[in-house]
């Protein structure tokens, strides 16, 4: 029996971004409209990885391990407060770090970009705005070429690459702390500075950084994110968003406006 509605934001992890009731405050684009809903019920679509040569669920399967894998060490993440010592091996930290580029890549426009940097080889130059829906709808070929081409376990060579890890050795990761909720969105993975930065928010008031070394010369620490930060952070998932963005707590009426804004253009 096959899967057809596939999340491609797993629900292991979005579950998180509720309030105390299990519901979560989502701006869906497409009716420019705040809802209040269970977050599971987001971020899925119907065959979301085949591709066109039939229902297998191959690369489904093969992300749910990932998810499985990740989601355990989340969990346990979120046990932390901000005065307690981030314990956490090498491989945990290679596993998170592995997972949150999936999570970039495995996205409409993520999956469109990794085919457009194997098909321009040396001439792939990376992009400086952000895929809209007219153009995912557009390169739609290019979302099935990804999932048939990962399929038959090629994902994982990809995710295990010289090149990732080579990245991951120069990353510095820790945990920041936050009193303003964090927003997250359909393209949760929000990249800074050329892939200096990389941060992925996994709770309303928990983010995961990964910082270049050169950037951060601390290790596995457990900070305050300013509030500042986290605005920009949000307003980051707002301009990165192709569907939705959703948050624990209501959209302020001058957010709303902003997420009109941005799903109007």
């Amino acid at each position: 029996m096959t899967t057809r509605m596939q999340h491609y934001y797993p629900r292991c992890l979005v579950k998180h971004f509720v309030d105390e009731e299990g519901k979560t405050y989502a701006y869906v684009g497409s009716s420019k409209k705040m809802i209040r809903t269970n977050p599971t019920k987001l971020f899925m679509k119907r065959d979301c990885y085949e591709a066109d040569n039939g229902i297998d669920n191959q690369l489904e399967i093969k992300l749910s391990q990932y998810e499985s894998q990740v989601g355990k060490i989340i969990d346990e993440l979120l046990r932390l407060d901000e005065n307690k010592v981030l314990n956490i091996s090498d491989e945990e930290k290679w596993i998170l770090f592995r997972y949150i580029y999936l999570q970039y890549i495995r996205t409409d426009s993520g999956r469109i970009k990794v085919i457009e940097r194997f098909e321009a080889r040396r001439q792939y130059s990376r992009r400086k705005n952000q895929m809209n829906v007219r153009e995912i709808r557009e390169k739609k070929s290019k979302i099935n070429k990804f999932n048939g081409v990962m399929k038959d376990n090629n994902i994982d060579i990809y995710v295990n690459s010289f090149v990732l890890k080579d990245m991951f050795r120069n990353m510095h990761m820790h945990i920041e702390f936050s009193e303003v909720p964090f927003w997250t969105s359909d393209n949760p993975v929000i990249i800074l500075d050329d892939w200096r930065e990389i941060l992925f928010p996994i709770h309303p008031y928990v983010c995961i950084v990964f910082q270049h070394t050169d950037t951060n010369c601390s290790e596995k620490l457990v900070v305050q994110m300013t509030s500042e930060k986290v605005n920009y952070i949000n307003k980051c998932q707002l301009n990165t968003a192709n569907y939705c963005v959703i948050s624990a707590v209501p959209f302020t009426f001058e957010q709303q406006i902003g997420l009109y804004n941005h799903f109007t253009k």
